[in-house]
């Protein structure tokens, strides 16, 4: 798979998962681990008497988590896990979720009944899957939030899946307490991106393959 390629891929996958997070969010019926836990702290935020704070979106609040773990990481380990999907992730992840948000706000809120609500909270979902599962394929590196899970795993020689469980239930519990909204959509994110995503990396890899073959 050529650079170009890749980047595609990197651009193409922050804005679904931008994309699936804002469907999330505006459904209201909670949403991904990382995104509660950034909901919650921009709440807290907004909810403090001062304009400075009101900068606080879902989407910014994410750049400001990404960014502060960015700077540990750097101090830490300097730029060993830092590629170019890294800054993607960081940046352009929360700035999708929030330009998503004032885009498909009035066509999702046209109708609150249940039957809707199930099935944007299936589409927010199965787009953010699509989404992670296009921006893993590019093997462009992950997001700050991200490198945790798997700096953590490839220090301590624990199985990624465990770790990564252990850390969105850790997002979740926090972002809870927080005040962020946790529901239906949080658990089948929790259950049914992994699978998703797997499903989009195994056959973005074969397509490239063959291609490659065919070439």
């Amino acid at each position: 798979m050529n650079f170009i390629k890749k980047i595609l891929l990197v651009f193409l996958g922050v804005a679904l998962i931008g994309m699936g997070a804002a469907i999330s969010l505006i459904n209201n019926w909670g949403s991904d681990p990382v995104t509660v836990f950034a909901q919650s702290i921009s709440l807290r935020l907004e909810n403090l008497d001062s304009n400075i704070f009101s900068i606080f979106s879902v989407g910014n609040t994410l750049i400001f988590i990404n960014l502060l773990i960015f700077i540990f990481l750097v101090i830490k380990y300097k730029f060993k896990y830092i590629q170019i999907g890294t800054f993607a992730g960081m940046f352009c992840v929360g700035l999708f979720i929030d330009q998503w948000v004032k885009l498909l706000e009035d066509i999702i809120l046209l109708n609150n009944g249940i039957i809707f609500k199930t099935i944007w909270m299936l589409i927010g979902t199965v787009v953010l899957a699509t989404g992670i599962g296009l921006y893993v394929s590019s093997e462009m590196g992950a997001a700050p939030v991200d490198l945790v899970s798997i700096i953590i795993s490839e220090r301590f020689k624990l199985k990624y899946f465990w770790v990564r469980m252990i850390c969105d239930l850790i997002f979740v519990i926090l972002g809870y307490l927080l005040g962020g909204v946790v529901g239906l959509a949080t658990i089948f994110c929790m259950i049914l991106v992994g699978p998703i995503s797997g499903f989009v990396i195994k056959n973005i890899k074969k397509y490239f393959i063959l291609n490659k073959s065919g070439d």
